[in-house]
């Protein structure tokens, strides 16, 4: 079985990667073998990433069983953190849950300033943890039961018609009144209006207010977004869901939802939407960071297309003539990019927003 040692190098993860694809070309009757390496392996590393995480705080943590519950797995945010605690605990979070794989920027002693926040370590690979995966499911499964659970990263900005009058838990109790347990959303890439390398959130800061623009046509999977840049990001978030024994859970990095095995698929008639603030000043230090420790999906692709644009010109803007600037989630119902289910449009129209369904 792996060592820690070889979680974090990614040694046994090549090996293995190298042995399966060795047995590729078996006949039949010894693919099934195979399947069952693959699965050896995977428990190995579930197992080994579940014990690799240490409690930092001591705070209790109560049963909480109306609590709406926030998972989070980070590494050096201390930039976005302050506006991320404050902008979620008022849209309605009750209690974050958030792993530190590694920080090394202040990060883990902002997280342990909130008392709301429980935090835990690891120093295991983020690669080899499944991107996080491996690390968030225990937390969920130990604290997330019978919840309604959110899922972003602390870059990510949930919105959802309404969400300037309607809270996060009139929002679950519109899911719960259409009977789904899981809402889907469109992933918004949001930009500057000048160079990538000149917006910077003051720390607090809400960074829709530094990069406040998107493409006009983001609805459009077949597009890339940010279309200056050309990159294909995946189109969907799953962001909220209800975790229950008949319930999904998130998978591809929180980007769809997955259902158990004859569960019928309720997920809600609302789309929400997820604004995703990568490109900013930190972007050309994190591609380099990121390049280094080779431990991202797609890393070399990803990474070291946003590279090379930076380095080649470092005025770099993703401005273009379908660039629209955020006003309200009304815009974004009309471009497409969400909608609202009739029992969340009653809501916000008795808050007076005149959201359609």
């Amino acid at each position: 079985m792996a060592t820690l040692l070889e979680i974090r190098s990614g040694v046994h993860a090549g090996r293995f990667c190298a042995l399966r694809d060795g047995l590729s070309g078996l006949p039949r009757f010894l693919k099934r073998g195979r399947r069952l390496l693959v699965r050896s392996y995977q428990r190995a590393m579930r197992y080994l990433h579940e014990k690799s995480l240490r409690r930092v705080d001591s705070r209790p943590i109560p049963s909480g069983h109306d609590e709406i519950r926030l998972f989070l797995v980070v590494r050096n945010e201390a930039h976005l953190l302050p506006w991320f605690l404050d902008y979620y605990t008022r849209l309605g979070v009750d209690r974050f849950f958030c792993v530190d794989n590694q920080s090394t920027d202040g990060t883990r002693e902002i997280l342990l300033r909130h008392r709301h926040v429980h935090v835990f370590r690891t120093d295991a690979s983020y690669k080899t943890s499944k991107y996080g995966v491996y690390w968030r499911v225990p937390l969920v499964r130990a604290y997330g039961r019978q919840k309604w659970c959110v899922f972003v990263d602390a870059d990510e900005k949930l919105v959802f018609p309404g969400f300037e009058r309607v809270s996060l838990r009139e929002l679950c109790g519109s899911l719960e009144e259409e009977g789904a347990l899981g809402l889907e959303a469109s992933w918004i890439q949001m930009y500057a209006q000048g160079p990538i390398r000149l917006a910077r959130p003051e720390i607090e800061q809400d960074p829709v207010r530094v990069c406040p623009y998107f493409d006009a046509d983001s609805a459009d999977p077949s597009l890339p977004h940010p279309r200056r840049l050309g990159w294909r990001f995946h189109p969907s978030k799953a962001p909220l869901l209800y975790r229950c024994r008949r319930g999904p859970f998130v998978a591809g990095g929180n980007h769809q939802l997955k259902w158990p095995p004859g569960a019928p698929k309720r997920t809600s008639a609302t789309r929400a939407g997820v604004m995703h603030f990568k490109f900013t000043a930190a972007l050309f230090g994190k591609c380099q960071e990121e390049l280094a420790r080779r431990q991202h999906f797609a890393s070399d692709s990803k990474y070291r297309g946003f590279y090379q644009a930076l380095g080649a010109d470092p005025q770099l803007s993703l401005m273009h003539a379908a660039s629209v600037r955020f006003e309200s989630s009304e815009q974004l119902i009309q471009l497409g990019l969400m909608r609202a289910s009739a029992p969340l449009a009653r809501r916000i129209s008795r808050r007076g927003t005149g959201v359609e369904s």
